[in-house]
């Protein structure tokens, strides 16, 4: 599988879903099953993933976003952040190998988020791959 970046629909799937357009600059994928990725604030140090899902993730799609901010990228690590009570985000977080690293009181206004991090060795799509 290979990954096409297209910002505009990604943008407008995160839009519907968020209720705000992301950060410029972003690079925006959308998810074959529904949904969308969003990488913004990369550097070579970090890159923050926005990802709003509407169905099953393939397993593909995501080990090819791994091996893109990982290797294309070249990020040392990946931030994400998550509502306190999106127990599913949180589970599937947790199953690709990112570790909570704290919480941030009130970020969505009404709800604390969930600060998450995933370095190289840690991605268990990278580890697991064929």
């Amino acid at each position: 599988m290979t990954l096409t970046q297209n910002n505009d629909e990604a943008a407008r799937i995160c839009r519907d879903a968020l209720g705000a357009a992301p950060a410029e600059p972003f690079i925006g994928f959308v998810i074959p099953s529904g949904g969308a990725v969003i990488i913004n604030d990369w550097s070579q140090r970090n890159a923050e993933l926005t990802a709003v899902v509407s169905g099953p993730v393939p397993l593909r799609f995501a080990r090819e976003v791994a091996r893109y901010l990982f290797g294309q990228l070249g990020c040392a690590r990946v931030s994400a952040r998550a509502r306190a009570s999106n127990v599913a985000c949180l589970k599937a977080l947790a199953l690709l190998g990112f570790q909570p690293e704290g919480v941030a009181r009130a970020w969505f206004g009404d709800e604390d988020a969930i600060l998450f991090g995933l370095l190289p060795g840690e991605c268990r799509l990278l580890r697991n791959a064929a």
